[in-house]
């Protein structure tokens, strides 16, 4: 009988020589594509099992920032009149052995100041992942999540969003109305109203649900039996240092036209 066939490793590799030079790279695109100012610099720092994460370095442009577990380095986006800022926290992973730097994970923490100061938790965040090896098989984090995604980092059904209590947020939306003055408690929105009351049912949802931010559902619908971990659908693994950074540039890029345009 003939062995069998060895399952090709889709993760994407670097040269542990050639990975300083790309994130000196990174640091000078953050610069000039969505700064335009402050010099970014990425740093590394090693964490357990053999993997570094890069990260922003401190300098006379940063700004300390909760991530709600520890403290990054987070860079200012953008101002709006009313004295709000937007600022990011980047993070970059790899696991290095033998030579050899295999892709983790980059992570955008957005933060907004305003004007008290004081920097996190993140409002939000927008992840990337790489595959894993489980069993022999390569999967990517999630069962079903959407990679990559945008995550929330602060609780609406707490009021920590907006200041509100819960009770507040379901008073705001039972007054929701139409046009023609209907009350929009069909359509689901009873039952939203219902959760967002019971801050416990809800809680963990908000911080756990993963927004996918490249679906292809346009395309097809996502048919969940025969393609359970929506790899075919919406579940992506970077394949090139290209696809990171353009990635990274047009998510800040984004974020910080939305700012200027709505905050």
């Amino acid at each position: 009988m003939a062995p069998a066939a060895k399952l090709k490793d889709p993760r994407f590799k670097l040269p542990s020589r050639a990975l300083d030079g790309r994130m000196r790279a990174l640091g000078q695109k953050l610069t000039s594509e969505c700064l335009g100012g402050p010099n970014v610099v990425l740093a590394s720092r090693n964490l357990n099992r053999g993997s570094v994460a890069w990260s922003l370095q401190a300098s006379a442009y940063t700004r300390p920032a909760f991530t709600g577990r520890d403290n990054e380095n987070s860079v200012i986006l953008a101002q709006n009149s009313s004295g709000a800022t937007l600022l990011a926290g980047f993070t970059e992973e790899w696991i290095c052995a033998a030579g050899v730097c295999t892709f983790y994970e980059t992570r955008l923490r957005f933060y907004v100041d305003l004007g008290n100061g004081e920097v996190g938790p993140p409002a939000f965040r927008l992840e990337w992942s790489g595959y894993d090896e489980s069993s022999g098989q390569f999967v990517l984090p999630g069962s079903g999540a959407g990679h990559p995604h945008w995550q929330f980092g602060v609780d609406p059904s707490d009021g920590s969003a907006t200041g509100e209590t819960a009770d507040e947020i379901a008073e705001e939306l039972r007054q929701i109305e139409t046009d023609d003055t209907a009350l929009l408690l069909d359509d689901g929105l009873g039952e939203i109203v219902e959760a967002v009351s019971s801050p416990s049912k809800f809680r963990s949802f908000w911080k756990r649900m993963h927004f996918p931010s490249n679906a292809a559902w346009a395309t097809a619908i996502w048919d969940p039996a025969n393609d359970p971990a929506g790899v075919k659908s919406h579940a992506w693994s970077p394949s090139s240092s290209d696809e990171i950074d353009n990635w990274v540039v047009s998510a800040i890029r984004y974020v910080q036209s939305e700012f200027r345009n709505y905050a």
